[in-house]
């Protein structure tokens, strides 16, 4: 059976074999329905909002506050469509650290710069800088394993580069001092 239109339907199967001889009839009923599609949109002061199939955009924070609401960048990886259900997440760098949602920005996991570590000072600065001195930050996933989340955060003065690594969407980092 092939439906093409939205709906619940009622399908009736058996097997006839070549004497004619029908099986036990199994009787299912299927429910076909839309794809929904959805829009993520960050803010710079009020966090995420969830636009469905159009609708008017609805916050979505669960699990923010403060400054986990003062999102810097809104992320999903670029095959986010063809990722299965428990890798589509939704990642946010906010002004405390980085977040990210693996049920469509419902709920949010948070990860503080604090528990991201202290960065590495290959380049000797004196003093050093500290996890609160990286105040901007960025996301980028890798495009052959999506486990692997990029994370990178920046210093003004001096002018210096951090790239922190996860090989399990997040849930242990590891980082590098990027010479500039």
């Amino acid at each position: 059976m092939t439906y093409n239109a939205v709906g619940t339907y009622t399908v009736e199967a058996f097997v006839t074999d070549l004497l004619g001889t029908e099986s036990q009839h199994c009787i299912s009923t299927i429910e076909i329905v839309e794809t929904e599609e959805r829009a993520y949109v960050g803010s710079t002061d009020l966090g995420v909002f969830v636009m469905i199939n159009g609708a008017t955009p609805v916050a979505s924070n669960t699990g923010l506050s403060g400054d986990q609401l003062k999102l810097r960048a809104l992320r999903l990886h670029p095959a986010y469509a063809d990722l299965t259900g428990d890798q589509q997440h939704v990642w946010a760098a906010t002004k405390d650290g980085v977040s990210y949602s693996t049920d469509g920005a419902a709920n949010w996991v948070n990860i503080s710069k604090a528990t991201l570590g202290e960065p590495v000072n290959t380049v000797a600065d004196s003093p050093a800088p500290v996890t609160a001195d990286l105040d901007q930050l960025d996301i980028c996933f890798c495009p052959q394993d999506q486990r692997r989340v990029y994370l990178y955060r920046f210093t003004v003065t001096p002018k210096r580069v951090w790239e922190y690594v996860s090989d399990d969407y997040g849930l242990t980092w590891g980082n590098t001092q990027v010479t500039t």
